[in-house]
């Protein structure tokens, strides 16, 4: 295959649920998550899509960190948190290209996962000429943060500062670093902060990880 245009890979997901991934040290496909019946909860209408779409059993990556979908979460006021991966997550042999996000409004077969490592060089030499502007890697069922996930990103301070502090009370042990990766971030509406802090105490309280709140953030 052709050199990968990119440095990085990401992945986008809710504050509220990041405590639970670095314990477990694992990203897992919406398939997966129900399959072990794990508490997490995948976004509805993304979920709906994937399982139409034959796309479930993946974990989606973006070659870009600043996403639309990450600009319409921070637009609505929910926090996220932003997963850098090294390109070496590529050679993966569950790893496959999608030439469109699912939201895309297109045909079934445009969704289809290209293996294919022909096709796959085609798809990059497009994208770099500005084909395919929501192209996304996915990776079947699993992907480990261990050896492949470079940092964990974080918007503003006191996000950060609420999860290191939650994770220092919990002696969990990262499987990432936190911070470290310079990115142009789109604005931030207002949060409750109140409802992170409130799961941060009944953990402290329970003396153990509790399954993560349920916030919206859809």
């Amino acid at each position: 295959m052709r050199r990968v245009p990119v440095r990085a890979l990401y992945h986008v997901t809710p504050l509220h649920y990041v405590p639970h991934l670095l314990a477990t040290g694992v990203l897992l496909s919406q398939a997966e998550l129900k399959r072990q019946c794990l508490p997490i909860v995948p976004r509805k209408t993304v979920a709906r899509r994937d399982r139409k779409l034959g796309l479930d059993d993946f974990v989606h990556l973006s070659p870009t960190p600043v996403t639309p979908l990450l600009r319409d979460k921070f637009r609505r006021g929910f926090p996220h948190a932003l997963i850098t991966f090294s390109p070496e997550t590529l050679q993966l042999s569950a790893a496959a290209l999608l030439r469109y996000n699912p939201k895309a409004f297109r045909h079934r077969e445009d969704f289809r996962p290209i293996t294919d490592p022909e096709e796959k060089s085609e798809v990059w030499a497009d994208w770099e000429r500005g084909a395919y502007p929501s192209l996304e890697i996915v990776i079947g069922k699993e992907l480990p943060l261990v050896p492949l996930a470079r940092s964990l990103s974080l918007a503003e301070e006191w996000q950060e500062e609420w999860l290191r502090g939650f994770c220092r009370r919990r002696h969990l042990v990262l499987p990432v670093p936190i911070g470290g990766e310079a990115i142009s971030w789109p604005p931030m509406s207002a949060c409750d902060r109140t409802v992170y802090r409130g799961y941060d105490e009944a953990c402290e309280a329970a003396g153990l990880l509790l399954p993560p709140p349920l916030l919206t953030f859809d």
